[in-house]
Formats: structure tokens, sequence, C-alpha cells
């Protein structure tokens, strides 16, 4: 798993921190931005292998930056995984992992998943072709 990158845009640099040194000790190469923007510089730079995404971020939710970040050439084919704690982040608007793929993203992964098994299904996520991008 050498060479795969993830980027993670959360604010919570407590949580952060955690999930980065769990994905760094599976050799995954992470890079943290806290701030919506700062992420997409970050993406277009780095080029990662995923994204994961959290939806309630300050000045720009998650649905607004997949949005943009879909829009923008060099970012586009991207893969994103939402990544968030909200039970209902679409309010009542449908099945979580439909809704996240409408909007572009791959996946929606719950932050109260259990380390190991965030680490197995990143690498799942990376290794899935890219499809319908």
């Amino acid at each position: 798993m050498e060479h795969t990158i993830v980027v993670l845009v959360d604010e919570d640099r407590e949580f952060d921190s955690i999930i980065k040194m769990k994905l760094e000790s599976e050799g995954f190469a992470v890079h943290v931005a806290d701030m919506p923007q700062m992420g997409m510089r970050m993406i277009e730079e780095i080029q990662p292998d995923l994204v994961l995404l959290d939806i309630n971020m300050p000045g720009m939710s998650g649905i607004e930056f997949i949005t943009e970040l879909k829009e923008n050439p060099a970012a586009k084919t991207t893969k994103v995984a939402f990544f968030s704690s909200m039970i209902d982040p679409w309010k009542g608007n449908g099945d979580i992992q439909s809704v996240a793929e409408k909007l572009g993203a791959i996946a929606f992964i719950d932050k109260a998943i259990d380390l190991d098994k965030l680490v197995e299904q990143v690498g799942e996520l990376i290794a899935a072709p890219k499809t319908g991008m």
C-alpha cells in the first residue's frame, strides 16, 4: 500500500490525528486539511487516491465541496467518500449510500466505525475501479 495517498478534509483536529495515525500505521500516506479551501488546494496538488470528506464543516459543506470538486478538471475523477457522524445527513431524503453516490461520492462512512474496519473500507474503496465519475 506504499504511495497510497488519502486526504482527510475535516475540522476536528483531535479526531483527525487519530484517523491519520491509524491509517499511516497501515501504510497509507495521509494529508489532513482542517478547512475546505485548504482541502481543495491539497487535492489539486497531491492527486490523492481517496478523499475522506466531512459533511458539516465551517465555510463550506461537504456537499458544496464535492460539487465544486467535481467541476474542477484537475480533480473531478478523484474518489471521494463522505465521512461523517451525522445520523441523517440528507434529512430523510433517501438512503445514505445512494444519496452520497448521487452527489458524486463513492461511499458514506460513519465516523463511529471501528478503526480496523475503516482501514479495510479505505483499502477497498481505493482498490475499486473509478466508475461514473
